[in-house]
């Protein structure tokens, strides 16, 4: 049974949700204040949202790649 077997041991998910924020710069290097809308991103074929999954056969495993992810974005 599920149970039987300790929390960390079990399987575990996890769901990465981020914000886009996509502003045109002016020559200083200001940021403009408003942001790219949804409408004019979805011609790039993206959103103001996403998400990133991540599991693992344990809790450590899982954790592990979402460390992986953050590790690749961060380059």
């Amino acid at each position: 049974m599920q149970e039987d077997i300790p929390k960390r041991e079990r399987p575990h998910h996890a769901t990465i949700l981020f914000q886009i924020n996509i502003r045109e710069m002016n020559k200083s290097g200001e940021l403009v204040s408003k942001p790219m809308r949804d409408d004019q991103l979805r011609k790039y074929g993206i959103g103001t949202r996403g998400q990133f999954l991540a599991s693992g056969p344990t809790e450590a495993a899982c954790v592990k790649e979402v460390q992986k992810i953050m590790e690749r974005l961060n380059g």
